[in-house]
């Protein structure tokens, strides 16, 4: 039985948060690199967890653009759970054993990007479908 099925309902929401693009007019044959961070912010409550995903892509040396997209996910403690966990657990297993909830959140972010950056009549980036976080980076 995985961590989520023990402590979380199986009932859980998710939904768009919050997304801004920002495409600035510059037109440069300069290479440019594509930088692209996750985050992801973990609140408890007494009867939930609230897990905020977001995504950030940014055009670098010349920001032609920048997007960010947030999914927030709420999962709800099984009755008395949520006595016998701690932020740090919460997050250690979220990001380095159980990512296929957030891979599927990471999935939707990405296919947005791709939808928005390609309104432009450029092709779409398209980032990966999967959470970018290192199991070192959540440690720090």
């Amino acid at each position: 039985m995985s961590f989520f099925n023990e402590h979380f309902k199986e009932n859980y929401r998710f939904a768009l948060k919050n997304i801004n693009y920002q495409k600035n007019d510059i037109d440069t044959k300069e290479k440019i690199e594509l930088l692209c961070n996750d985050d992801v912010d973990i609140e408890i409550s007494n009867d939930y967890v609230n897990i905020t995903l977001t995504r950030t892509l940014v055009a670098d040396p010349v920001k032609l653009f920048e997007i960010m997209v947030a999914f927030e996910v709420i999962l709800f403690f099984i009755d008395g759970d949520q006595n016998n966990l701690d932020q740090s657990e919460i997050e250690e297993r979220l990001i380095n054993e159980e990512s296929d909830l957030l891979d599927d959140i990471a999935g939707r972010i990405s296919l947005l990007i791709a939808q928005i950056t390609s309104s432009y009549g450029n092709p779409p980036i398209v980032t990966p479908p999967v959470i970018m976080i290192k199991k070192d980076d959540a440690q720090e």
